[in-house]
């Protein structure tokens, strides 16, 4: 009897053994992750608290920001690593579409203008056909990003998405069939990519030659996905997104999320579950500055509802035992090495120009040079877009980096301007012609159209690839100033009534770089330059004007730095130039009817002219800006016919946008050095308070005789004073401003102005 009782309690184990296996060790833990843009930081609170508390992850599956999440999970990254990522200030750049400051190349920028729009347009059969973005963000630093954070997985996987860490899947729209797409193989990289590509905000991409957008357009919360993929018996899923806002008239973005999210009609009820929906304050689409907390609000509702989940979920896993698997997983990864290169979708040509840049014959980089060599690429401004792969060579032992690259439309029209309640007002046209071949070439129409300035320049860009990287620049240009439409901006009883300044050049120079943000240019202008003027201010309709030429040679060479981060009105960054010109020509002085001398004269001259500019922005706060600026000139400036014509050829001081644009004779002279500070108060948003303060001494100054002729005086004998204040608001298009100006010793001393734009001359000599 005994012998049969124990048999009995043995039996009895046995089965209960069976069923704890059925349910607890073989036991198989799915999380669904739904999309919902920022607000889906929660997730990752949310695996952390399930690996802290031994809850298994062994599938996973998301949508957007849930499939880069999981993705993230799945590729080996620990919850602290993921919070790494999305908490890192740079990761902001990455959706809105900003390149890194170390990544941006000063050589590679195009001259400032005052362009306020640009359309890219081709010719084929005389049909004019505009290139329209399907994009608000350019995704070249986020496409690059992507590449850095999953490319190693790919390896690892052997592109099988049951062989990453966790077996994963994502959802995808084809937009070409109009469907939903279910990514489980393939490069890893490529599937997130597509299941965020949220419509509007980012281009989109092709896998398997099929255009793919964000997977919340058909399936938002993929629970159908764990339910008939991987059939989990116990199912966490998270919903953090909401229904869209009420579309109004307004509200683009709201309308789209409207129209295209997929609204809440989820089937729960596929297999045994919990259902979380974090209360999660509302956000837009790409607000992740509160990644920190939104990942506190997912850890807190696991742990609010951990007493429910384990009373399903028998199975304990330990956070070491996560670790370690993580860690032999990641361990299969191979590091990333460049040593081939691939392009497809461009011409040979074209193909060869960006294998070059990108590689050169047997050379092995690393994914941080190449990331710099991928944003050259970028900088040349003559592809549309560029998309970058990863694959493992296993002969050669190491990746070979593979582009898709669309070519941007050749012909380029900008349309800008610059607005003015003085007589300012100016517009603008350039139209260019990018060639993208052997070699990058560049040719371009500037013209200015106003009463106050003319200026038409032909040029030619010819960019060389090889060491040493550099470019030819030709200029063929006319340059005219028409002061007398502008007398309000004369200042001060010396300055003529009548003024009109031309300049017809020739200029040609070849520019180096000199690391990422500085270049080297040398080169020579030829000139011819015309002033006309009446040397008093009483003059009559039937009197004659002055005429005075300069025609002559001018060798130069020019430093530049510059990582400021506006054309005026910086907030940080260093502008330094240094600028060296000789000139060496004949002046040709004819005697209008206002002059005393009433003989022609023509004479030899030659001079040096020395500049040196900085600006420096100290950003001390989010609020306010210091900055600091100096220019110091020196020149041995000949004294030209007239005091008027030595002026025009002197040095110049215009630390503002409005000093620029106008003509001041107190802040000219051959030799000064000038000092200023300015403070910038940012109010709100893209709205500036800006208040200067500038010192201006004359090394070696000009002065007027009773003849209308000039000499010099001694040195350090007048000083002049420039203060500043203005509102600007600075829009996509450029900034809109009020401002005064005080300049000491003049008549009148204050200049008030409102104007919208900005006035950028062309090549300007003197």
């Amino acid at each position: 009897m005994k012998i049969k009782l124990n048999h009995g309690i043995q039996i009895v184990f046995v089965c209960f053994l069976f069923v704890v296996g059925l349910n607890g060790f073989g036991q198989k833990v799915g999380l669904v992750l739904s999309g919902g843009g920022a607000k889906g930081m929660a997730h990752i609170g949310v695996i952390r608290a399930l690996e802290e508390n031994g809850i298994p992850i062994d599938y996973i599956a998301g949508t957007s920001i849930g499939a880069i999440v999981g993705g993230l999970y799945a590729a080996g990254y620990s919850p602290d690593e993921m919070e790494a990522i999305f908490s890192d200030p740079s990761f902001e750049n990455l959706i809105t579409g900003k390149i890194e400051d170390k990544y941006t190349y000063f050589f590679k920028k195009q001259e400032l203008n005052s362009a306020w729009v640009q359309f890219k347009f081709d010719l084929d059969s005389s049909i004019f056909t505009p290139s329209l973005s399907l994009n608000i963000v350019t995704p070249f630093q986020m496409d690059f990003a992507f590449m850095e954070v999953f490319g190693k997985a790919d390896y690892a996987c052997g592109n099988n998405f049951d062989s990453l860490f966790v077996p994963f899947r994502c959802i995808a729209t084809d937009v070409t069939n109009g469907e939903q797409v279910v990514l489980k193989n393939g490069s890893l990289k490529d599937a997130i990519r597509a299941s965020m590509t949220f419509p509007i905000y980012f281009n989109p991409i092709r896998i398997d030659n099929n255009l793919m957008y964000d997977g919340g357009i058909l399936n938002n919360f993929p629970m159908d996905i764990m339910c008939d993929v991987f059939q989990a018996d116990y199912i966490i899923g998270v919903i953090v997104s909401k229904p869209p806002k009420e579309p109004t008239e307004d509200n683009l973005i709201a309308t789209l999320m409207n129209l295209i999210i997929e609204k809440d009609k989820h089937n729960y009820t596929c297999s045994n579950g919990i259902i979380l929906k974090p209360d999660i304050p509302e956000l837009s689409l790409i607000d992740f500055k509160k990644a920190l907390d939104l990942i506190q609000i997912g850890h807190k509702i696991i742990i609010d509802s951990l007493d429910i989940i384990k009373t399903h979920v028998h199975r304990y896993v330990s956070p070491l035992e996560v670790s370690t698997k993580r860690e032999l997983f990641n361990r299969k990864s191979k590091e990333i090495f460049i040593g081939n290169i691939k392009v497809e979708g461009l011409n040979r040509s074209q193909s060869i120009f960006i294998e070059n840049t990108i590689l050169d014959k047997n050379e092995i980089i690393t994914l941080e040079e190449l990331k710099l060599r991928y944003f050259k690429i970028i900088a040349e401004d003559k592809l549309k877009y560029i998309y970058p792969y990863l694959a493992y060579d296993t002969i050669e032992n190491y990746y070979e980096i593979i582009f898709h690259a669309i070519p941007s439309k050749p012909f380029h029209a900008n349309f800008g301007g610059y607005i003015s309640a003085n007589a300012y007002t100016t517009l603008f046209l350039q139209l260019q012609y990018k060639y993208l071949g052997l070699q990058s070439i560049e040719a371009g129409l500037d013209a200015y159209f106003g009463r106050f300035y003319n200026s038409l320049v032909l040029s030619t860009r010819l960019d060389y690839f090889r060491k040493p990287t550099f470019y030819q620049l030709v200029k063929i240009g006319y340059n005219r100033w028409n002061y007398f439409n502008t007398y309000r901006s004369f200042i001060g009883s010396e300055t003529p009534s009548y003024l009109i300044h031309e300049e017809t050049f020739f200029d040609y120079s070849l520019t180096f770089p000199v690391a990422n943000k500085a270049k080297l240019s040398g080169g020579f202008a030829v000139l011819h330059v015309n002033d006309r003027y009446y040397q008093s201010n009483v003059y009559l309709k039937e009197d004659i004007y002055d005429k005075n030429q300069f025609s002559g040679i001018s060798p130069f060479i020019i430093f530049e730095y510059n990582t400021s981060d506006y054309r005026f009105f910086s907030t940080e960054g260093l502008h330094l130039k240094i600028r060296f010109d000789y000139f060496d020509g004949y002046e040709i002085n004819i005697p209008g009817s206002t002059s005393i001398i009433n003989e022609r004269t023509a004479d030899n001259c030659s001079w040096f002219n020395l500049n040196a500019y900085f600006h420096k922005a100290f950003p001390f706060s989010k609020w306010y800006s210091l900055g600091l600026s100096g220019h110091f000139a020196w020149s041995n400036l000949p004294l030209f016919a007239s005091y008027n014509a030595s002026k025009l050829r002197s040095n110049y001081f215009a630390p503002t946008h409005e000093s620029n644009i106008s003509y001041l004779p107190c802040f000219r002279d051959p030799s000064f050095a000038a000092l200023g500070l300015s403070n910038t108060f940012k109010l709100y948003k893209n709205l500036q308070f800006r208040l200067d303060g500038y010192y201006f001494q004359s090394i070696e100054s000009i002065i007027k005789n009773p003849d209308y002729t000039a000499s010099y005086k001694r040195y350090f004998s007048r000083y002049a004073f420039l203060a500043y204040a203005s509102f600007a608001y600075t829009t996509k298009f450029g900034p809109i401003a009020l401002n005064v100006s005080w300049y000491s010793h003049n008549d009148p001393n204050f200049i008030f102005n409102f104007s919208f734009g900005y006035l950028l001359f062309n090549n300007k000599y003197f």
